[in-house]
């Protein structure tokens, strides 16, 4: 007889294996993950241990289900994330040369520029003309700078400036 059957003999003449069935096949909820701290906890948790005396730490590390090796783990985290926000250079982080350029070359791809020159003839005397009085066959030319902004393919702003005026006088026949 092997230690198996006397084993189960033994414990049928004891009579625990009366009325016993089959083991139950519900599966007991495994253990979750490494618990996880999110960084207000460690630093609240860090700042009250080192507020603490030794007896004070032991409690705190109790109370909050914690080992001393989280703790100096925590505090090399600390440290490390310290230093490294203290290397960062203070403001914005510079913009890459590459970016910028894509960037002003997309703002000219969406505005379209133009030099128009206008020429006005009088056919008739015109004292209130915009730019001054014209009379009959006098000439006015006008170069205008024209700037035609782009949104999703439609006009969305033209602007204008004349910068050159050449007027063009009937000379008076004597």
């Amino acid at each position: 007889m092997t230690v198996i059957e006397r084993s189960l003999n033994g414990r049928a003449e004891d009579g625990v294996a009366e009325g016993r069935t089959d083991p139950d096949p519900e599966v007991v909820e495994r253990a979750r993950g490494p618990r996880r701290y999110s960084a207000k906890y460690k630093a609240r948790v860090l700042d009250e241990y080192e507020r603490l005396d030794k007896a004070g730490k032991g409690a705190l590390l109790r109370r909050e289900g914690l080992y001393s090796s989280l703790i100096s783990e925590w505090r090399k985290q600390r440290d490390r994330g310290a230093l490294e926000a203290l290397a960062k250079p203070a403001g914005r982080p510079a913009a890459d040369p590459r970016d910028r350029e894509l960037a002003r070359l997309r703002r000219e791809r969406d505005r379209l520029a133009a030099e128009l020159e206008s020429e006005f003839l009088a056919v008739e005397d015109f004292p209130d003309f915009s730019s001054g009085p014209m009379k009959k066959g006098d000439r006015l030319y006008v170069n205008t700078f024209v700037l035609y902004e782009l949104r999703e393919g439609l006009y969305a702003r033209i602007r204008s400036a004349p910068f050159r005026r050449e007027w063009r006088r009937l000379e008076a026949s004597s």
